[in-house]
């Protein structure tokens, strides 16, 4: 944007810059994400150390809730569940 004669370096036409940084308290305490709010952790690490956390999310996205009991839960799988439906 031209001011006095000169272009700026700091102000642009058509930009909008907004501070949301005073709604981030209340963002937090809304979701319950403070701190404060924290009752435990789990830590998934199998025998070798290895942080299974980011498995155990791309298993819950990937939206199979029968592979994901079976997998982390220790829930009967697929087959099993047929096999008692069906009662064979």
């Amino acid at each position: 944007m031209t001011l006095f004669d000169s272009k700026s370096n700091s102000i642009f036409e058509n930009v909008c810059d907004e501070d949301l940084t005073s709604l981030y308290p209340s963002i937090i305490l809304l979701q319950m994400i403070d701190p404060t709010n924290q009752l435990g952790r789990i830590d998934l690490r199998d025998k070798a150390l290895r942080d299974m956390s980011p498995q155990l999310v791309r298993d819950f996205a990937s939206r199979d809730f029968i592979k994901l009991g079976e997998r982390w839960f220790n829930m009967p799988g697929k087959d099993e569940l047929i096999k008692n439906i069906i009662g064979a």
